[in-house]
C-alpha cells in the first residue's frame, strides 16, 4: 500500500542553525539533517513541496529553492521523510562557485527563509556572490579593501574575518 502525506512546515523557534559539508553530489542531493527536520511543526499538513528563501546574510539577494519531502518516515515517531533542497538548489550552487569541501551554514529566520554562510575548505568564511558577480571575470579577485585575492581554482571571493578553528571534511 503506498502511503501518500502531505505536510504543512513550520518552524519551532529552537535549535535556529545547521550545517552541511557539501560532498560530491551535492548539486542533486543536499537534505536537511533530519535531527533539524524534528523541530518542524507538521500539526497542519498541506503539501510534499515547499519553497525556501535562501539569503546572504548581509545582502539583499535571495535564491527560491523547493524543498521536497522523500515521503519515507524512516523514524516511526515523527510523519516524515527526509527534506531535500531541490528545484532552484543547482542554480543557488552554480550562482556562487560551490565546491566539494564548502561548508554552509544555515540559519534559519522564520517562514523557511535561510540566511547562507559559506565556508571554504580553508575554514574561512566568504561572500556569497550574487548572480552577476559569479560571471565575473576570473581577473576580478579583490578582497573589500581593495587588496588582491588568489581564490581557489580561478573563483572569485572576498574572505572575511571569520574563520572557523579545528574543524575537518572528510569526503
Amino acid at each position: 500500500m503506498e502511503r501518500t502525506q502531505r505536510r504543512n512546515i513550520h518552524f519551532i523557534n529552537t535549535n535556529s542553525h545547521f550545517f552541511k559539508p557539501l560532498l560530491p553530489d551535492f548539486l542533486t542531493n543536499v537534505s536537511i539533517p533530519e535531527s533539524f527536520v524534528n523541530y518542524l511543526d507538521n500539526a497542519h499538513e498541506e503539501n510534499d513541496e515547499k519553497n525556501a528563501i535562501l539569503k546572504d546574510r548581509r545582502e539583499k539577494t535571495h535564491w527560491q529553492v523547493k524543498i521536497i519531502d522523500d515521503g519515507n518516515d524512516h523514524d516511526h515517531d515523527h510523519d516524515h521523510g527526509v527534506l531535500y533542497f531541490r528545484d532552484g538548489w543547482e542554480e543557488f550552487c552554480k550562482d556562487h562557485g560551490l565546491q566539494v569541501g564548502d561548508l554552509l551554514v544555515f540559519e534559519h529566520k522564520g517562514h523557511l527563509v535561510f540566511d547562507v554562510s559559506i565556508f571554504d575548505p580553508s575554514a574561512c568564511e566568504r561572500e556569497l556572490r550574487p548572480p552577476l558577480m559569479a560571471k565575473a571575470s576570473s581577473s576580478d579577485h579583490t578582497r573589500r579593501d581593495g587588496s588582491s585575492l588568489h581564490g581557489k581554482q580561478g573563483s572569485p571571493c572576498s574572505v572575511l574575518n571569520h574563520c572557523v578553528v579545528n574543524f575537518t571534511i572528510l569526503v
